[in-house]
């Protein structure tokens, strides 16, 4: 199993300099490499375009699946069509984020387009016993599902 993070050209480019994320960024890939050392391994860290890097990546290192959290819809969508063409299983899974695109609607099941304080107000409206839970229990519920979704990934793809 390998761990890699790609800085991204493409997002990072027009940023300011001033811009707070890329530090933040950067000072948790440290993070991440120094866990990772303390057990023995090392993450693979590039500096470029993950449309090409990821699946380049894959290829160097004779990978069969590559495991994701998605962040960026029409670059993953365009990373998972390679990784068809090379015969590599793509797996995503939400961790990041509050609310996906399509989970807060109205009523009519459509997306909101208006201002953020439409949003807001149907979040609010939204945030049902499934919500509530999931703010009561994150922690533990998040460890163990992602705990889950691993031993199952790699179960399917003999790791």
């Amino acid at each position: 199993m390998l761990c890699a993070f790609v800085f991204d050209r493409d997002i990072l480019a027009p940023l300011d300099q001033r811009d707070r994320r890329v530090p933040f960024i950067h000072a948790s890939v440290v993070e991440l490499d120094r866990i990772l050392r303390d057990a023995g391994g090392t993450p693979i860290v590039r500096d470029g375009h993950p449309v090409h890097d990821i699946p380049a990546l894959a290829r160097e290192c004779g990978m069969n699946a590559v495991f994701a959290n998605p962040s960026a819809k029409e670059r993953d969508d365009t990373v998972a069509k390679k990784f068809v063409s090379q015969d590599i299983a793509f797996f995503t899974f939400k961790n990041q984020a509050v609310f996906d695109h399509d989970e807060v609607m109205t009523g009519a099941s459509k997306p909101y387009v208006h201002g953020l304080h439409a949003v807001q107000a149907q979040m609010a409206r939204n945030a049902d016993a499934r919500c509530a839970q999931a703010v009561r229990i994150r922690k533990p519920s998040e460890r163990a599902r992602q705990a889950t979704f691993w031993r199952q990934a790699c179960e399917t793809v003999n790791c």
